[in-house]
């Protein structure tokens, strides 16, 4: 045969008999014009010929002689020449209409010229277009050989044979046909032939890489205008894939039969309408005690097979609409009348045509008969479990609960289908389900009895603590089959234990935080206790103590202010032995004396590792000051840092240790002293303003020792009878020139350099009375006015006025007037100044 290709259109019958239909217009055009002409012409001669011939006998003819005239002698000429004029202008004419037809037949011929090229253009698109090789192929009559005289472009995508080697190699197509399909095909080519009738072809073609390609071949007969059979014309397409998908089919359809056969469990193949059997295994007829030639060829029902026609059609009926039955118990009634129980599951095929049910089934009928032994068993036991006071569950071998008792239902007020299979979860708190389901997985797993507690929802929403216990169950055989449950309300005793646990918790956190205690007072008995408590009776110092008394009861936090050494932390122990606390340890931190890496952990503590040589968990100052009070020395040192730390344990009373996450509750009165001016420091954003506010909610002044002179006299006796009796010396008397010294001295340091002058004084004294030795240059009453504040010397020129008027603001003589200021001015400054009359204890 001539499979073949080109890229140039196909020589179509459409497009053939457009272009005859072109030429032949054209033709009978001209044919017709030269006929016209040539009768035309004929025409004129005749006439002329017989005009001539007619003039001649006239002319021989006897008659009368007359005068001949102009007219007698041309009138036959004048007629000629009409005449010629006449026909002259019939063929111009003639000649006009032939040339206008003649334009026309060019138009059209143009026009389908046009219309023809248009319709090869199609014809090449589509032929393009065909997944496959369209060809025609002529005898050559000289050589006897087929060659092709037209191939598609996609010859060369499926062979690899160029478009060019299709057309110049005769036979090609022939050629490339496997050699054990060479015969057939040419046998259908010659029947092509012979019976002008199309034909289809399979065989294999080789590739010009040496592949092997299925092909189908479409071959039509090519006829010329007469009927006769000029060549043969036709499609190939590559079926490769097609025939390999065949291949394995029929492949898998020998599998399927041996399969079929020697499959152990029943099978059968019958028809959908009939239930005619077509096959059946060697099983089915062990099972069913029939032989092959009793089953084949006869209907289910003939057979008596089912239990009822109607158990067969509802049967088929469930087929039909789901697709496919799976594991469907059925009854099948064999030979000999007994009935069996089958697991059935079945498949819906066709063959030959024809609807057929694939039937495979395994012979239950001992297993049917110990599970319905085991459901009676099983009834019994849901008797005896629904009346037991606890709750109980059962498991399948899926891990799938498939039994809770009354109890449980009760318990939980959900219906057993809710609770059935992992539903029983939903109950458990979110914070214990994947705990608990790890714990049941996993024993399922290693088959091994479990305990775990658990938090289930009860129906009124509470949860309730339950211990839940579990074990493994296995049949006689040894056949693990699932899991057996009991779960107890154990909340009550949950409770107790939790009270117990955090008992415990508190009872530690207390034993921790004394240990911490008495450790810091012991490292407090070991200072020097030099400075002892407050003295004087100067209207300055009982105004702090009436300030002291008043703000002591309370748990508002104080600030006090003052120069160095005057006192501030004597004036916060007061505070403090005053108050409820008192029985608590009043902490003290001086957050001057420490670098900022470690003030946060002497502050707030920190956790094992939180740093380098953080080898154990340290409480820090706060914890240790838990019901007590914290006092906070230097408070303007605090780093910035570290102020917003201390600003949330003022507010919220709580914080966490440096390295640590849990938040640590505090109960804390905390004292701040500082000698700056923390007003100034907030303007200059070294100190937080926000905390500057909570920490200014009481402040107290601690004035310095040059404004209570009048208390140096008993301070020198005090620090006298404290320092001899620690150096063990005995001193009766201070000299008054020594006494004189110390009144006269503006004393800077304030009462710690009074101690320690007294301190030296007391180490140098040879008898009872004391010296001074110290040699104190002679100062005015008021320090230089570089060491004061604008504040400071508002505040002492506005008191010192107030004291010289007695205290009268408004009136000609009020301190107001004097001042130069309005009354409710004055006012205003003292509340900023914290000025306020100390008359009370005048």
């Amino acid at each position: 045969m001539a499979c073949f290709f080109s890229p140039r259109a196909p020589f179509t019958r459409a497009a053939d008999s457009s272009l005859r239909g072109l030429r032949g217009l054209v033709r009978i055009t001209v044919v017709w014009s030269l006929w016209v002409t040539r009768r035309a012409l004929l025409l004129l001669l005749s006439f002329t010929i017989l005009a001539i011939c007619f003039y001649s006998v006239l002319a021989q003819t006897p008659a009368q002689v007359e005068i001949e005239t102009f007219q007698s002698l041309y009138t036959w000429i004048v007629i000629i020449a009409i005449a010629a004029f006449f026909i002259q202008a019939f063929l111009i004419i003639r000649l006009l209409i032939t040339r206008n037809q003649r334009r026309k037949a060019e138009l059209e011929s143009r026009r389908l010229a046009v219309l023809a090229r248009s319709e090869q253009k199609r014809l090449e698109e589509v032929v393009s277009d065909v997944p496959g090789m369209v060809w025609e192929g002529r005898l050559d009559p000289n050589t006897g050989k087929w060659r092709v005289t037209f191939i598609s472009d996609y010859a060369e995508r499926m062979m690899g044979y160029e478009v060019e080697e299709w057309l110049s190699t005769p036979g090609l197509g022939f050629e490339i046909v496997h050699q054990e399909d060479r015969e057939r095909v040419t046998r259908g080519v010659e029947a092509v032939f012979a019976g002008a009738e199309p034909a289809a072809l399979r065989f294999r073609w080789i590739a010009k890489d040496g592949r092997i390609v299925w092909v189908e071949a479409h071959i039509a007969p090519l006829l010329d205008e007469t009927g006769a059979i000029v060549g043969i014309r036709g499609v190939t397409l590559d079926i490769t894939e097609q025939h390999s998908a065949e291949e394995a089919r029929r492949q898998s359809e020998e599998r399927f039969a041996k399969a079929f056969r020697a499959n152990p469990q029943p099978m059968s193949l019958t028809t959908v309408a009939e239930g005619r059997y077509v096959d059946v295994n060697e099983s089915f007829l062990a099972m069913s005690g029939y032989t092959r030639e009793e089953v084949i060829d006869h209907t289910s029902v003939e057979l008596n097979i089912w239990e009822t026609k109607q158990h067969r059609d509802d049967f088929i009926q469930r087929l039909k609409d789901r697709g496919s039955i799976v594991n469907v118990e059925t009854m099948f009634r064999t030979k000999s009348g007994l009935m069996r129980v089958l697991l059935s599951s079945a498949e819906e095929l066709e063959l030959a045509g024809e609807e057929c049910l694939l039937v495979c089934s395994s012979d239950i009928t001992d297993r049917a008969g110990a599970q319905q032994a085991l459901r009676e068993s099983e009834e019994r036991f849901r008797n005896m479990a629904d009346t037991t006071p606890v709750m109980v569950w059962v498991s399948g071998e899926d891990k799938r609960v498939t039994y809770l008792n009354k109890q449980w239902l009760d318990f939980t007020g959900r219906s057993l289908d809710e609770q059935l299979g992992n539903g029983w979860s939903d109950a458990v708190h979110p914070e214990d389900r994947k705990r608990c389901l790890e714990i049941y997985a996993n024993s399922f797993d290693e088959r091994k009895p479990f305990d775990m507690e658990y938090r289930l929802r009860k129906y009124d929403g509470e949860y309730r603590w339950i211990y839940d216990a579990g074990a493994p169950r296995f049949s006689p055989d040894g056949v693990f089959v699932g899991y057996i449950g009991t779960c107890l309300d154990i909340t009550e005793r949950k409770e107790s234990e939790v009270k117990l646990h955090a008992a415990n918790e508190e009872l530690q956190q207390l034993k921790n935080q004394l240990e911490a205690e008495n450790i810091y007072l012991q490292q407090e008995l070991q200072l020097d206790p030099s400075i002892g408590e407050i003295v004087g009776q100067s209207d300055a110092i009982k105004y702090v103590l009436f300030k002291v008394t008043q703000v002591a009861p309370t748990d508002t936090t104080v600030l006090i202010t003052g120069e160095t050494g005057t006192g501030k932390e004597l004036v916060a122990r007061a505070i403090h032995r005053a108050s409820s606390r008192k029985d608590r340890p009043l902490i003290k931190v001086n957050c001057g004396a420490l670098s900022p890496s470690l003030i946060e952990s002497e502050l707030f503590g920190h956790e094992r590792g939180a740093f380098t040589g953080a080898a154990a968990r340290k409480p820090g100052r706060f914890e240790l000051a838990n019901g007590g009070t914290i006092f906070l020395d230097e408070i303007g040192e605090l780093p910035l840092e570290l102020q917003v730390k201390l600003l949330r344990v003022i507010q919220e009373n709580e914080f966490e240790r440096l390295g640590g996450t849990k938040t640590i509750k505090v109960d804390v009165r905390m004292i701040a002293a500082t000698n700056r001016n923390l007003k100034l420091e907030v303007e200059n954003g070294k100190f937080r303003e926000d905390l500057w506010y909570r920490l200014n909610v009481y402040p107290i002044t601690v004035p310095p020792l040059r404004q209570r002179k009048e208390d140096i006299p008993q301070l020198v006796e005090h620090f006298v009878n404290g320092y001899a009796k620690k150096f063990g010396k005995t001193i009766t008397s201070v000299s008054p020139r020594a006494l004189q010294r110390f009144h006269s001295h503006s004393w800077p340091g304030n009462i710690r350099e009074l101690a320690n002058a007294i301190e030296r004084a007391v180490i140098h004294a040879k008898g009872s009375v004391l010296h001074s030795v110290d040699r104190f240059e002679e100062a005015t009453e008021e320090p230089p006015f570089s060491a004061k504040t604008l504040e400071e010397v508002e505040r002492e020129y506005i008191l010192r006025t107030l004291e010289t008027t007695g205290w009268r603001i408004e009136g000609s003589s009020g301190a107001a007037n004097i001042l130069g200021l309005n009354p409710s001015t004055l006012r205003t400054r003292m509340a900023k100044l914290g000025i306020q009359r100390r008359a009370t204890y005048a």
